[in-house]
């Protein structure tokens, strides 16, 4: 009696460990996918940063080849995904992952960057009102999010071209809005000082452009 007891407690034990060690393996899940150009499709090398939800950050490097990544991250949590190269538009992606099942099946997450290039237009909006120089509701955001770009992608200058396309006078109209738009920014200096306001060539759609000129690594 006194060994059937202890056999059916080493079989409770075996179950118990397995159950434990099921529960651990299903709580992660392989995230894979790969790292591409949004305009060509082409793979890049980059490196990729993860941010959970306590904030704390770990790093890899998409494959210099392929393009394509694999980490092993918690089942059923958010992380915030980021890419780190000097001339790649530092933005931020949400990346939920699923549940874990039991036969381990990756997710796959693929992310499409931006390369950032001297005469490469980055932003395009209509920030004024059709034919005229008034400013539309939208300009204080516009101009919000060009300051956001220049703080976190600091190896880029930019021109901010201004365009009169939508009116029968389009050079008149495209030197008022850039008058109005200096203006608007009289007290930012820093602004200023780090973005030329300039009239536009007459070929673009929009008459707010935000221009690449110069790339430029950091660290070197």
């Amino acid at each position: 009696m006194r060994y059937l007891s202890f056999f059916f407690l080493i079989i409770s034990f075996s179950l118990s460990a397995q159950s434990q060690l099921m529960n651990s393996n299903t709580s992660q899940r392989i995230v894979k996918g790969k790292v591409v150009n949004k305009e060509t499709g082409k793979p890049e090398v980059v490196e990729i940063i993860f941010k959970d939800q306590d904030g704390k950050k770990f790093k890899i490097n998409s494959n210099s080849i392929t393009g394509e990544y694999e980490q092993l991250l918690n089942a059923e949590q958010s992380y915030i995904v980021s890419f780190s190269r000097f001339d790649v538009y530092n933005e931020e992606f949400e990346l939920k992952v699923e549940k874990a099942d039991e036969k381990f099946t990756p997710q796959v997450k693929n992310f499409e960057i931006t390369i950032l290039e001297a005469g490469k237009a980055l932003f395009s909006w209509d920030a004024f009102e059709p034919g005229s120089s008034t400013v539309g509701p939208k300009v204080n955001e516009m101009i919000d999010k060009l300051k956001t770009t220049l703080r976190f992608n600091r190896s880029i200058t930019v021109e901010v071209q201004l365009n009169g396309n939508d009116s029968g006078n389009s050079n008149g109209v495209a030197k008022a809005r850039l008058d109005a738009l200096n203006k608007i920014l009289e007290s930012d200096r820093r602004l200023k000082r780090k973005t030329k306001f300039v009239l536009g060539n007459g070929n673009a759609n929009a008459d707010f452009v935000v221009m690449i000129t110069k790339v430029e690594d950091q660290l070197k």
